[in-house]
């Protein structure tokens, strides 16, 4: 992908959770009943790393559960991770951090070299990071962070399985480009919240599916060991990847 398109469809995403974070943050205010199901399997004492961890609701549903071990929590939106931070302020039995990251620069994990993760999340990001080759390199980070043995979990949307969500599909001629610029899967959405004042915000998403992410598991060193759809009214609103670090 041209470095321009790049740019282009990041700078989407970063103006939308700009303008959008806070009617965005009041939609999430409880876990997807996929994460919920991750959560029951990961252990108590872990040092955990959450990529994208935007209002913080996962961290708060971990510490419900009994999760004790440390958490490090990036996102690269201040006003969610603000959220975060208020949300999750009176938990004690978590040694938790969070820090604003921009996963898509080069350098996003400068501050993370010396330290090593059990579990690395990242739950409806990667779909929302264009360029297969920048969501490769990102993956490859990950399995560098991982202990061995250790797990990746994430979750992408599957939002062509909702006949609502079908509907918000935009052209790309809506915003001057053309579907020659993009990469298959590629894909335009609009977003409409009731607390917007009827305003349409606009989303960048990948729509990912299985042997891609075979693919990409393979290709990053990763072995898949699970994976499940749930959310949604009908329960295939997202694929749920459990991927591990073979050691």
């Amino acid at each position: 992908m041209e470095k321009e398109i790049r740019e282009k469809l990041l700078n989407i995403n970063t103006d939308f959770y700009s303008a959008f974070a806070r009617s965005f943050s009041t939609t999430r205010a409880k876990v997807q009943p996929g994460i919920q199901r991750l959560i029951e399997n990961i252990p108590e004492p872990a040092n955990l790393l959450d990529l994208g961890c935007g209002n913080g609701i996962f961290l708060h549903c971990l510490a419900e559960q009994g999760f004790c071990g440390s958490y490090t929590g990036l996102d690269f939106s201040p006003k969610l991770l603000a959220d975060a931070q208020e949300l999750n302020r009176s938990i004690q039995s978590i040694k938790m951090d969070f820090k604003t990251i921009d996963l898509s620069t080069n350098d996003w994990d400068a501050g993370l070299v010396k330290v090593s993760f059990d579990i690395v999340t990242t739950f409806a990001v990667l779909h929302h990071l264009p360029d297969a080759n920048m969501r490769k390199v990102l993956i490859n980070k990950i399995h560098k962070f991982l202990k061995p043995n250790g797990a990746f979990l994430f979750s992408v949307w599957q939002f062509t399985n909702s006949q609502r969500l079908r509907k918000r599909i935009l052209p790309w001629a809506s915003i001057q480009m053309s579907p020659g610029d993009v990469e298959t899967g590629d894909t335009l959405l609009d977003w409409r919240a009731e607390a917007d004042s009827g305003q349409i915000g606009l989303r960048y998403v990948h729509l990912f599916n299985e042997p891609e992410l075979s693919n990409l598991a393979q290709e990053t060193g990763f072995t898949i060991q699970s994976h499940f759809y749930s959310d949604g009214r009908e329960g295939n609103l997202a694929l749920y990847h459990v991927w591990v670090k073979e050691g």
